[in-house]
């Protein structure tokens, strides 16, 4: 009898500005079958059939919020994709990426099945309290919007508030920290987190649009609210090599490292978006995915 690989299904909002072409062949490199992925078009008209038809398990879905990039807004896009996935796809893990994200090595849904086994209240997967070098994240601006819209600010938006305030209570009751989430880059879900989720109508427009808190963080609210925690899947603790802005390391130091999930490759240093996708797609494409032979100068090389 023959055992099913693991189903990882990957939700990217794609943007105007983003070449999610390149993205879309990291994954499809990748991510083996069974999988699903689903391209969030918020791009403004793009044509993207071309990338479509690279896989019949690509899914193309338009946003419930155009034009939104951060907040309440982004979270419905993504929670719809969610649920649109839950229709008519069983995955054993969610991995949610951004489009200036890379997927740079294969065995990232293996990993993470042992990362979820760990603990069956783990319901998301991430760099949460640890940054990809180690140190410790900081939550404060996320908990202060918090408190914000639970607060007099947030009276201009009832439900909205109404709907904090009791998620931040269930959540604190299970752990939360205020401001937790994992980094937004990349991270993964749990089928049960996400079953969860929907069945208590939290992926559905349910007033968490106004929310000001980044998507990352509504989600670490909403998976303490449902009883699950957040497990360390960064730096010494897994491969997800994600930060918000640029990359903590250089390409060739980053597959030396072991992150098969990288954030952002908008810049490293002297490095733009251009070369940094170029250097990837190059080591993906030569048939070598173990530790790198650099083909970038020395100066490029980071010491984290």
């Amino acid at each position: 009898m023959s055992i099913r690989s693991p189903a990882l299904a990957v939700v990217i909002p794609a943007g105007p500005n983003d070449d999610i072409a390149d993205t879309i062949d990291s994954v499809v490199t990748f991510v083996d079958k069974p999988r699903r992925i689903v391209i969030i078009d918020d791009t403004g008209g793009r044509n993207l059939d071309e990338i479509a038809a690279r896989s019949a398990d690509i899914d193309i879905i338009g946003p419930i919020n155009p034009r939104a990039t951060r907040g309440g807004r982004l979270m419905e896009n993504i929670a719809n994709a969610y649920l649109h996935l839950l229709a008519d796809f069983e995955f054993d893990a969610l991995l949610r990426m951004d489009a200036d994200a890379l997927i740079v090595g294969p065995g990232l849904a293996a990993m993470t099945m042992r990362g979820l086994a760990e603990d069956e209240q783990i319901g998301l997967l991430g760099a949460n309290r640890l940054n990809p070098g180690g140190g410790l994240r900081d939550w404060s601006w996320a908990a202060g919007e918090l408190t914000r819209s639970c607060g007099v600010a947030g009276l201009r938006h009832p439900r909205t508030r109404h709907l904090l305030r009791r998620l931040r209570g269930q959540a604190v009751q299970h752990g939360y920290t205020m401001g937790e989430g994992p980094q937004g880059g990349g991270y993964i879900h749990s089928p049960a987190l996400v079953r969860a989720m929907a069945d208590q109508g939290f992926l559905d427009p349910c007033g968490l649009s106004h929310c000001l808190m980044g998507e990352d963080q509504i989600f670490g609210l909403l998976a303490y609210a449902c009883g699950f925690r957040i497990g360390e899947f960064s730096g010494a603790h897994g491969p997800l090599g994600v930060r918000w802005r640029g990359l903590h390391a250089a390409p060739p130091d980053l597959i030396d490292q072991g992150c098969l999930v990288v954030h952002s490759v908008r810049s490293f240093e002297t490095m733009s978006e251009e070369e940094i996708r170029r250097w990837f797609r190059d080591h993906r494409h030569d048939g070598r995915h173990g530790p790198s032979d650099p083909t970038i100068g020395p100066d490029h090389h980071s010491s984290s």
